[in-house]
């Protein structure tokens, strides 16, 4: 009984293993759309392969019949260890370097091996010999040298192919994870039966369970893939999916720590993964204590949020989604940040192309495709009678009079809709009743693609067309130049090129008749540094040297009280390079600023042209103002740090030059000397606490009221008689800056006025 029941079971279940592997391959065949399915079909159709042909080897009566199809079996025995590489390799997404080339190469050894089992009785290099076991009628085989080298390498593939599934748990879901970490254990299987196999170990004599074993493989992947859906979804690609986004993600667990975070979140963040994952978001998030605050709140939500990594300010559109279990409790949150950066800023070109529009004085309409009205301006209120919102949602036919003929209007949509302009004159109908007519110009407006998104006409009175004409070529024009004023503007080097250009540029391109260019003292706001100007001779003129009290310019003090962007002031007394008062005319000023502070102004006149300066000059002027503002702020802040780093580099020789010094004195000496000719200090001294009674200092060197050296190590000073000393040594503060004192020789007799800066060592 228990003879026939070995020989049942020899091949028995090899068929049971060939059936559902040949099964699985059939389904993975049918989901070729899925990635890895293909591989896996070929993987499992070898293995039916394997099982099948033992299966008939073993139930063979004849010794050459059983040796036959043993040698048949290794086509499947050869092909499963590279197919199940390259499923690997296509489920894991990690198959970049399987060329047709690389995948040629991987076959190399497995054919060789096919060939060589095929005509072993003429060289008997795979098998020494073969033996027939009298008790279980199945061959055993005596292993040649080929036979080795086949094993090693399909060992060698086994493992390569589970080291890339390995891998790959790394970077997916835990859903994901659990189901490939069911096709690495299924593995182990048949790769743990192999080695029993060919050790000898199994206690039946001549039966492969390799084949057997993979019965449970393929019943295990059977299970994956109904349970975890493995066809349906690769994990890899949905790793790949979150990483890709250009959307920022952070996802944060019920406790408050970061779980997960995309690439994107990373560069937002400036921080590396491992800094981010399981710290606290308070941590993380530490500069946008917003994001902290909602989710500590549990709540969801959306708004924009202004973020600033670098010197350049960013944008963007945050949501805040509360992640809950199935039982509906709270697991975490889920953060997205999706950049805006560039809306804001075409917001913005709107914005303020908005204020030109809105001050325009002609009508301005706005539509969609259906001719519904979405944006009026305010002179649209002056002219029509109606209020903005008395019209936002009706169609452009609310103002017909029932002048013109229904063809003119069908003209008119004919022409827009193809993308033309339309010009012509209107009769249209105010709110009280009487008509008015418009000389119109209908447009379409197109977004980059050339498609055409709404629609736009500018209407002005018949009796102001010539004027509105020019106001409209005027600042077409203006901008024009402006924008390419600002483009030569961003390329001078130096700080005052900047300045010199400005006027230049004002009074050549924009037509300005007088500039003048002023800079609030950035050490004390009372008083303005000039730059340069327009003399009344017409000629350039440098003010760098002039520094006024604003008390003495009281245009100057009303505009500051006003906090206006633009003064205006007619029949102003005009002033020359000396302060004198050379005639009357219009004096418009304009503001820098810098994030609500006043950094300095521009100011024009018109002594020299007399001619007025008009409402779309001042609005010219303001855009100047505020392009050369932005302009001002980067070229300062580039030659600070450039003047700081020069002044690092300068402090970094003398600390060397001064190290070298041999004595104390020597040390002293040379620092005074280096303080005046390296650093560009005015007049120094060093001094230092009494080492016998702290109640005294006692003197170093110094520089005398002549810029000379000069030798202090006599002198010694009680310091509760210096106010200076005293306040320094107290520890608070370590600087000790005061303008406008009265400054001493070494009698302590007064020579001057200036400024003192002390610090304590």
């Amino acid at each position: 009984m228990d003879q026939s029941w070995q020989f049942s079971i020899t091949y028995t279940l090899p068929i049971i293993a060939a059936g559902i592997s040949l099964l699985v391959a059939v389904y993975a065949w049918r989901r070729q759309d899925v990635p890895g399915s293909s591989s896996l079909a070929g993987l499992m159709l070898s293995i039916a392969i394997w099982s099948f042909f033992e299966s008939i080897s073993n139930s063979s009566a004849g010794f050459a019949e059983k040796l036959f199809w043993s040698q048949v079996q290794y086509v499947g025995v050869a092909s499963t260890p590279v197919l199940f590489l390259i499923f690997s390799a296509r489920y894991s997404q990690q198959d970049r370097w399987l060329s047709k080339r690389f995948i040629a190469l991987l076959w190399l050894v497995p054919v060789i091996t096919i060939l060589m089992a095929a005509t072993n009785n003429y060289h008997f290099l795979h098998w020494q010999n073969y033996l027939l076991n009298k008790r279980t009628n199945l061959l055993t085989f005596g292993y040649g040298p080929w036979f080795w080298v086949f094993t090693s390498f399909s060992y060698f593939y086994l493992f390569a192919a589970m080291a890339l599934l390995i891998r790959s748990t790394r970077h997916i879901h835990s859903k994901y994870r659990r189901q490939t970490w069911i096709i690495i254990w299924a593995l182990l299987f048949p790769w743990g039966a192999n080695i029993i196999y060919i050790t000898g170990v199994f206690p039946i004599g001549g039966i492969d369970p390799t084949p057997i074993t993979f019965t449970i493989t393929g019943f295990l992947v059977t299970l994956s893939i109904m349970k975890y859906q493995l066809m349906d979804i690769t994990p890899i690609v949905r790793g790949k999916l979150v990483d890709t986004l250009q959307d920022a993600l952070i996802v944060v667990d019920n406790q408050g720590y970061v779980v997960d975070l995309n690439p994107a979140a990373l560069s937002i963040i400036k921080t590396s993964r491992n800094r981010t994952i399981k710290k606290p978001a308070t941590e993380v998030l530490r500069y946008w204590p917003y994001l902290a605050n909602r989710f500590r709140r549990k709540l969801e939500g959306q708004t924009e949020l202004k973020i600033i990594p670098d010197i350049n300010n960013h944008w963007y559109d945050t949501r805040i989604s509360v992640l809950k279990g199935s039982d509906g409790e709270l697991t975490g949150y889920l953060i997205l940040l999706r950049d805006i950066t560039d809306q804001r800023k075409v917001e913005e070109e709107w914005s303020r192309l908005a204020t030109v529009v809105e001050q325009a004085n002609e009508t301005i309409l706005i539509t969609d495709l259906d001719g519904t009205i979405i944006y009026a301006n305010p002179y649209f209120e002056e002219i029509s009678g109606y209020s903005v919102d008395e019209v936002l949602g009706e169609k452009t036919y609310f103002f017909q009079s029932g002048d013109q003929e229904s063809n003119k209007y069908r003209e008119i949509w004919e022409t827009i809709s193809r993308g033309d302009t339309w010009t012509g004159t209107l009769t249209n109908i105010r709110k009280d009743g009487s008509k008015y007519f418009e000389a119109s110009t209908i447009f379409p407006i197109r977004k980059n693609s050339g498609k055409i998104t709404n629609y736009a006409a500018v209407k002005r009175d018949v009796s102001a067309e010539a004027q509105a004409e020019r106001a409209i070529k005027y600042f077409s024009d203006q901008l024009t130049t402006l924008h390419e004023i600002s483009i030569v503007l961003s390329l001078t080097e130096t700080f005052d090129d900047l300045c010199r250009q400005v006027i230049f540029l004002g009074r050549q391109k924009l037509g300005f008749d007088r500039l003048g260019l002023w800079f609030v003292d950035p050490s004390d706001s009372d008083y303005l540094i000039g730059s340069f100007s327009i003399d009344e001779n017409g000629q350039l003129k440098d003010e760098r040297a002039h520094r006024l009290h604003i008390s003495t310019t009281p245009n100057y003090v009303q505009f500051l009280q006003k906090k206006n962007r633009v003064l205006s002031v007619q029949n102003a007394p005009i002033q020359n390079n000396k302060g004198e008062v050379v005639g009357t005319g219009d004096l418009v000023i304009a503001g820098m600023w810098d994030k609500g502070k006043i950094i300095g102004y521009i100011s024009v006149d018109n002594y020299l042209s007399k001619e007025p300066i008009s409402k779309q000059q001042q609005t010219i002027l303001v855009l100047f103002s505020q392009t050369l503002a932005n302009l001002v702020i980067r070229k300062r802040a580039d030659e600070a740090l450039f003047s700081f780093s020069s002044q690092l580099a300068t402090l970094h020789d003398v600390t060397i030059e001064l190290s070298q010094k041999n004595t104390f004195d020597e040390m002293c000496k040379q620092a005074v000397l280096l303080g005046r000719e390296r650093l560009g200090f005015d007049r120094l001294s060093i001094w230092f606490l009494d080492s016998k009674d702290n109640k005294f200092i006692r003197g170093s060197f110094g520089i005398d009221e002549n810029g000379n050296l000069r030798d202090e190590r006599q002198r010694r000073i009680f310091i509760d008689s210096d106010p200076i000393h005293k306040i320094l040594l107290s520890g608070s503060p370590r600087v000790y800056h005061q303008l406008n004192v009265e400054l001493h020789d070494d009698q302590f007799k007064a020579i001057g006025i200036g400024d003192l800066v002390a610090t304590a060592m």
